[in-house]
Order: structure tokens, then sequence, then C-alpha cells
């Protein structure tokens, strides 16, 4: 069994709970209040900024030309879709100035984002990456198990046609 079998495998319950989170079903069913998705939207945007910078600081590390690229690659694609994220989304939702300027992080979204930077300015490249991957792959896994929900909020289908696309399940086969 490959180590990410056996990982998904040893961890099913976590991933079962979050496929049945509130967040997840309101998401699904259109019924989360739209300020709890702001409240998500603003710390996913905190998220994918030091996301980004930790995947630079990971090609810095590596070794060899695949990594490299592979790195800079995803920080790049990440980095303009954090950009398209405060164009659009944050518009729909009516994100302020204000509210970005006094943004605070919550607790999980901060302890993660350390545990990332933790990971690569300590360990190896394999090990910043063993920080990195859950996320992405929890919400591919989200995703792909609510793809076909519709509900009748338009940034909700958004949200559900990005982590449950083909591309996007290819991706994290591939990091796995």
């Amino acid at each position: 069994m490959e180590f990410c079998e056996k990982v998904r495998k040893e961890t099913n319950v976590y991933f079962e709970a979050s496929f049945e989170h509130p967040f997840v079903r309101g998401i699904a069913d259109g019924t989360l209040p739209l300020e709890k998705f702001k409240f998500y939207m603003l710390q996913d945007a905190y998220y994918l900024k030091h996301y980004t910078k930790v995947l630079a600081l990971a090609a810095a590390k590596a070794t060899n030309e695949e990594d490299i690229n592979y790195f800079l690659d995803t920080a790049r694609f990440i980095h303009e879709a954090e950009l398209e994220l405060h164009r659009t989304t944050f518009k729909d939702l009516g994100v302020t100035a204000e509210e970005i300027e006094q943004f605070e992080a919550a607790p999980a979204t901060y302890n993660y984002v350390s545990h990332m930077y933790q990971a690569v300015h300590t360990g190896d490249v394999a090990e910043a990456f063993a920080a990195i991957l859950p996320c992405p792959w929890l919400y591919q896994e989200i995703g792909q198990k609510i793809k076909h929900a519709s509900p009748n909020i338009p940034l909700y289908c958004q949200w559900i046609a990005l982590y449950g696309s083909d591309k996007m399940k290819e991706t994290i086969e591939k990091q796995k």
C-alpha cells in the first residue's frame, strides 16, 4: 500500500466527519448563511497568501528541476487565484477594504499556516510538502462528494465546481 493510501485509510474517520460538517452540508444545499461563507473566504484568503509563500520557500529548498518547477508553478497559480478571489468573490460578498484591513486570522487558520512555515523552515522538501498537502487534498475530496449538488447560491456553485472539478482531482492525484 502506498503511503498516501495508508494515511488516507488511517484518517478516514476525519475525512468522513468533514464530508458531513454543517459548513460543507450548507454549501451543498445552499443553507449556509453568506456571513459564514464570508468569514471562511477571509480566512481562506489569508491561508492562500501564506500558502503561496510556503510554496516559494519550498521551491528555494528543492534540489531538482522538477520539484522547483512544481512549487513555483503552483505558487504562481495560487497567487493568481488569490487575486481573482479578491476581485470577484470579495466583491460579491461585499467585503470592504476596512474588513480586509482589520482582518485577524482565526486560531485554526493561524495555527495551520504556522505549521506550514515551521515545516518548510525546519524540515526538508518532503516535510514541507507533507504539511501543505492535507488542505487541498481534503477540499478536493469534499468537492468530489458534493459535485452534483446544486445550491441556489452562485458562490457556492463556483466553490463546488472548483473543488469538484476533474482538474482538481488530477492535480491532487499527481501530488499524492
